[in-house]
């Protein structure tokens, strides 16, 4: 009897490391596809920002006798150089993650990778309350080959988008105050990382709980 016992034991501890294993293999397959996604938009944006930098570049350094086109140009130009460096801390964060390391490890770098994603999607989109002026004056200025600019008109612009910024910024802390803490900023974390990466993210969480009890 004391050897059927043992033999039961045993078979449930194969089985234990073998549903874990499963769970873990299909926590890492999620979070390899969420991975590849985030990879191939990245290298993408990388590309699009290297043409408009140039762009940008060639604008300016066209304008430079003419101060409210060269600011425009080159107000382009720096937060295009900010978007290549952003993507580039990114994909040196993804390069980092390895999927034979320990489930905890693995656990962390996603979360660390959802708070990085997070971070940079707040600092290339705020500043769009301001970077449409600029976005318009050298794109309508390239595209026609007349000056757009007028400075009542820039500088209301400018002055609206400080007003939209400041109400973003208001109703954010606002609407964080009176959510719970457990949909408020988590929430927006996970909208502002992407669904896949954080669906992967919690799977992986999943795995780590499974194989802690």
């Amino acid at each position: 009897m004391t050897m059927d016992l043992d033999e039961l034991k045993q078979a449930w501890t194969q089985m234990q490391v073998r549903v874990d294993r499963l769970e873990r293999a299909d926590a890492q397959r999620t979070s390899r596809s969420a991975l590849r996604g985030i990879r191939v938009r990245l290298w993408l944006g990388e590309g699009v920002w290297a043409v408009l930098v140039a762009a940008a570049a060639a604008f300016w350094s066209t304008h430079l006798d003419r101060p409210p086109l060269l600011l425009a140009g080159l107000a382009l130009h720096v937060y295009g150089v900010v978007a290549l460096i952003l993507g580039g801390v990114q994909l040196r964060a993804l390069a980092a993650i390895d999927f034979s390391a320990p489930i905890l490890e693995l656990q962390r770098r996603l979360a660390a990778l959802i708070r990085l994603r997070a971070r940079c999607s707040l600092a290339l989109g705020l500043p769009w309350w301001f970077l449409w002026l600029p976005c318009m004056i050298v794109g309508l200025t390239a595209l026609s080959g007349v000056e757009f600019y007028e400075p009542v008109w820039a500088l209301s612009s400018l002055a609206v988008g400080a007003v939209g910024l400041a109400i973003t910024v208001a109703v954010a802390r606002r609407i964080a105050a009176r959510t719970p803490p457990d949909r408020g900023l988590p929430r927006l974390v996970d909208e502002l990382a992407g669904r896949a990466l954080v669906r992967a993210a919690r799977e992986t969480d999943e795995v780590a709980g499974f194989a802690a009890d």
